[in-house]
C-alpha cells in the first residue's frame, strides 16, 4: 500500500535501521522502469551535497547491485548521478547548500529529501515543491528520524496533518 501511495508528500519517520531509506531507493529504482516516466528526473535532496554520496546514492546503488539490475544503469561517480537506461529516467543528487542549482532544474516529478529535518524550514520544502511542475502525479518523499516537538515538521505537518501529506511511522522492528 505504501508503494502505491499517491499523496504529493510521503513522510517516513522513525528509528535508525527501520527502513525508510531503503524503501525510499527501491521505490525510486521500481518506478525509474516506469515508461510513462521517460526522460524525467528524480531530485535527490541532502541538506549538504557533500553527505550525499555515502547516504542516498551509496542506498540507491546498493538496491541496484543487490537487484542484478547494474547493466540497467549509468552510474556516475563524478558529478552523482544515475540515469536508467530503458527510460532515460535520471536520479540528480543536490544539496541545499546550493539553492541555485535546484532553480536551474527541469523535468523533475519526484524528489526524496533525505535527513528532511536537516531543512530549515517549510520554506525550503515549499521552494521544492515548486520544482515539481507540468506533471499529473508528482511526488515528494521526506525520510528521517524522529523529531523535536518544536521542529517545523512536527507544528507544521504532524499536528495539522495538511491536506496531501500521509506520515508513516516506522521502528526497527
Amino acid at each position: 500500500p505504501l508503494f502505491e501511495n499517491k499523496s504529493e508528500f510521503i513522510h517516513l519517520f522513525g528509528s535508525a535501521g527501520s527502513g525508510k531509506s531503503r524503501f525510499a531507493a527501491q521505490k525510486e529504482i521500481v518506478l525509474s522502469f516506469d515508461s510513462v516516466r521517460r526522460d524525467r528526473k528524480t531530485l535527490i535532496i541532502r541538506k549538504i551535497a557533500t553527505t550525499l554520496k555515502d547516504s542516498v546514492y551509496a542506498e540507491l546503488k546498493t538496491v541496484i547491485y543487490d537487484w542484478g539490475l547494474e547493466k540497467f544503469f549509468d552510474i556516475f561517480k563524478s558529478p552523482l548521478g544515475l540515469v536508467n537506461k530503458l527510460t532515460g529516467v535520471t536520479f540528480v543528487f543536490i544539496g541545499l547548500d546550493d539553492v541555485e542549482k535546484v532553480k536551474s532544474i527541469s523535468g523533475v516529478d519526484r524528489i526524496w529529501i533525505e535527513e528532511a529535518t536537516e531543512l530549515t524550514d517549510k520554506k525550503e520544502l515549499d521552494q521544492l515543491r515548486l520544482r515539481l511542475r507540468g506533471y499529473d502525479e508528482v511526488q515528494i518523499t521526506l525520510t528521517y528520524n524522529p523529531i523535536d516537538e518544536h521542529h517545523w515538521l512536527n507544528t507544521e505537518i504532524h499536528q495539522n496533518l495538511p491536506a496531501g501529506h500521509f506520515i508513516l511511522k516506522t521502528t526497527y522492528k
